[in-house]
């Protein structure tokens, strides 16, 4: 599996400290992680624009993909290990939202459902949600 500085570099951005530690973080998390999250855990010389500009070009380069939950704040996720081509993401998997720790996870596991919309639509992109308990509040 590539590193983080492998995959900036494959998706043509340069490799800072703010952009390792953001994507380093979100790779080595089980769980989607918002803004506020990132923020709250950074080194006190990166400031919340910093982050947010990272979030935007990773997402823009296919790096991570964004969950929305249901009070409207956006949690961000990388590939799984499953995923082989992590410039091509495709979040169109599972996402399971905890109701007691409110964690987003992907469930990678469960493999792209298949599903078809009426003649005349076009599907772009799709967002699967589950609530309930995940396994450490359960």
């Amino acid at each position: 599996m590539l590193d983080s500085a492998e995959l900036l570099k494959l998706a043509g951005l340069k490799k800072t400290d703010a952009r390792m530690y953001i994507l380093d973080t979100i790779r080595n998390t089980e769980w989607a992680l918002s803004h506020k999250e990132l923020e709250d855990n950074a080194p006190q010389e990166m400031d919340r624009v910093t982050i947010y500009r990272c979030l935007n070009s990773f997402e823009e380069k296919g790096l991570i993909h964004k969950i929305v939950d249901e009070t409207g704040v956006a949690h961000y996720a990388i590939c799984s290990h499953q995923c082989h081509d992590h410039l091509h993401h495709d979040d169109n998997h599972i996402h399971f939202q905890c109701v007691d720790c409110e964690k987003i996870y992907c469930l990678d596991d469960f493999g792209h459902q298949q599903f078809s919309v009426p003649e005349g639509f076009k599907v772009e992109k799709m967002q699967l949600k589950m609530t309930g308990k995940c396994k450490n509040c359960h």
